[in-house]
């Protein structure tokens, strides 16, 4: 159901921007994917980059972006999501996320590095060329105190309520101020498009 979606609203989007004479996709793939969602991942980061290049082909002034997955701080070595990242809602005040201290592996365990790598292996075997991929994972990565950081209370999976906190180390908040230097690449990549 979700590549059908897509499929659908990039596939509208492009016909109205055909009928502006212009229009710009931002999309991203892969925030919420962990790693037994790995091939699911590939199909819809693969699906969405072809949805991309037909979009940017539509017209000269239709300018298709991907940004790849921005970075997750958990306080582990990789900065990737584990399930024991639970705290008690007594136990932790402070703000748990904490900056990236290895450089990422690619395997299944650092997720922060196999979305980018998979995503990056996808661009480069289909060789888009009316899509401009963003590094939102370079960019991203030294934005540890932007996170939503505790969230409460946190249920656990058999439904029993349990006083805990959540850690959010994996979404940001919206300030207009962090989101500049990806602003700054639509930006230029939306000049270049349309100067050609």
């Amino acid at each position: 159901a979700g590549l059908d979606l897509l499929t659908a609203r990039v596939s509208e989007l492009a016909q109205n921007a055909t009928r502006a004479h212009g229009g710009v996709i931002l999309a991203s793939v892969g925030h919420h994917f962990n790693p037994q969602h790995r091939a699911e991942f590939r199909r819809h980061a693969s699906r969405l980059l072809e949805l991309l290049e037909r979009f940017g082909s539509a017209c000269a002034a239709c300018v298709a972006i991907l940004a790849t997955p921005p970075l997750t701080h958990f306080p582990t070595p990789t900065g990737s999501f584990r399930e024991w990242i639970k705290v008690r809602d007594d136990a932790q005040t402070s703000y748990p996320c904490a900056p990236l201290r290895d450089g990422g592996s690619g395997d299944d365990a650092d997720t922060n590095g196999w979305r980018v790598s998979e995503l990056q292996a996808i661009v480069r075997a289909q060789r888009p060329a009316h899509v401009l991929v963003v590094p939102l994972h370079a960019i991203s990565r030294g934005w540890t105190d932007a996170h939503t950081g505790l969230v409460h209370p946190w249920w656990t999976r058999d439904a029993t309520p349990v006083r805990m906190a959540s850690v959010d180390c994996l979404h940001y908040c919206r300030g207009p101020w962090l989101w500049e230097p990806v602003w700054w690449a639509i930006e230029q990549a939306v000049a270049l498009r349309t100067s050609t």
